[in-house]
């Protein structure tokens, strides 16, 4: 690190910012997803924190799309094969994680809707 530069967000700090954004909203709450601190709706997890990356739930074809733009990754719950509805989303897009989080607690809501 060069003198002056700042250093690399912290996933948890940064995850603990989109976190205090959430709380509030009625229906959310906090939760645990394989073993990782997330975010529920209606009992669901609909974001965590896992490995220092953002993960979501959101439409398949939403998913497809963020990761052919490069924005996701592929989740697959080391089962050996992506999980259709989930999504990381890395520390080098964290500047996304707050709308993607966003989309999808709308996602969650509209499945409980």
């Amino acid at each position: 690190m060069s003198p002056g530069s700042d250093p690399d967000p912290d996933p948890a700090e940064v995850f603990e910012d989109l976190r205090e954004g959430f709380v509030d909203i009625p229906g959310v709450s906090d939760g645990r997803m394989f073993q990782s601190d997330g975010l529920t709706y209606g009992g669901k997890v609909f974001a965590a924190l896992s490995k220092g990356q953002l993960l979501v739930k959101l439409p398949a074809d939403r998913v497809a799309a963020l990761i052919d733009d490069g924005v996701g990754l592929p989740f697959d719950a080391n089962k050996g094969r992506p999980m259709r509805e989930w999504m990381l989303v890395p520390m080098a897009e964290h500047s996304q994680w707050p709308p993607i989080a966003a989309e999808a607690l709308s996602f969650a809501q509209d499945r409980l809707s």
